[in-house]
């Protein structure tokens, strides 16, 4: 029986094998709060990465990587710009490593204007974003009014 994970990963296969040539970036909150589940994050991307090209054999396929935290953290964002190489994109996946944060809200907004400075040239540009909080805005609520 498939998992709703599993789900997610046919998706995006299903959506890329229509295309021809592709830039696949992903956007990952990389806080601390995703210390449970960054293994299972990289894991996933992982089998993204592994099962497209099988999926199409003329595909062109071009990898790129936002790891975002929050204002405040010293290392903001760790960014890959777009690479055709497997092999630096899943290094650069596997040194990826979930710390700072410090509160419920981060800097995804950030992460995603890095994605958008990104060198995208492919025909097929895909973005999938990955988190476990929201952004900060004004939907983000003072916590210390519940005191």
């Amino acid at each position: 029986m498939k998992t709703r994970k599993d789900a997610g990963i046919d998706i995006v296969v299903r959506l890329v094998r229509k295309a021809e040539s592709v830039d696949l970036a992903f956007v990952v909150d990389s806080t601390s709060s995703m210390g449970l589940y960054i293994c299972l994050v990289k894991q996933s991307i992982k089998k993204i990465v592994q099962r497209i090209p099988s999926t199409n054999k003329g595909l062109q396929l071009r990898l790129a990587m936002v790891g975002y935290r929050d204002y405040h953290d010293v290392k903001r964002y760790e960014t890959l710009d777009f690479t055709s190489s497997v092999g630096a994109f899943q290094s650069f996946l596997a040194n990826l490593k979930a710390v700072g944060g410090n509160d419920e809200p981060e800097d995804m907004a950030g992460g995603i204007q890095k994605a958008n400075e990104l060198s995208c040239s492919q025909t097929t540009r895909v973005t999938l974003l990955i988190a476990d909080s929201p952004c900060h805005g004004s939907e983000v609520r003072n916590y210390d009014d519940d005191e």
